[in-house]
């Protein structure tokens, strides 16, 4: 089962994306970016990196998903070539390639329908495995 990392600070967003991998990822959940850095080193430190990163980008102060995926790739070199998808209600095609420029892989619009985050988290990982 993929380790799936999922960062939300809507209550209701973090319970539905939940329940959508519940029978297919061990999900692990923060509200901030603050408590995904504490996460990640409580883990890092047990030698558990996540297959992949799942961000609200708009997330509160001080750290938003652009700024949050940047901190742990530079703090964390083991996430460098992790798969980090922006979660967006902006789903323009300006919005999208600029999500893509600040260093995330993939994105996934707002509401996020189960079939396809399925979708991106399986094409993500394979392609991980095949670097």
């Amino acid at each position: 089962r993929p380790k799936v990392f999922i960062v939300e600070d809507d209550r209701i967003n973090r319970a539905l994306l939940s329940k959508m991998l519940e029978n297919y990822a061990d999900v692990t959940l923060a509200v901030d970016g603050v408590e995904t850095l504490n996460i990640i080193e409580q883990n890092f430190n047990k030698k558990i990196i996540f297959d992949i990163m799942l961000f609200d980008i708009n997330l509160p102060a001080p750290l938003d998903g652009v700024r949050l995926q940047k901190e742990i790739k530079q703090k964390y070199p083991e996430y460098e070539n992790i798969p980090f998808v922006a979660q967006t209600a902006y789903a323009l095609e300006q919005d999208k390639e600029k999500l893509l420029e600040e260093g995330f892989d993939d994105y996934i619009a707002k509401p996020v329908d189960s079939k396809v985050l399925i979708h991106i988290i399986n094409r993500r990982i394979k392609f991980v495995e095949k670097k």
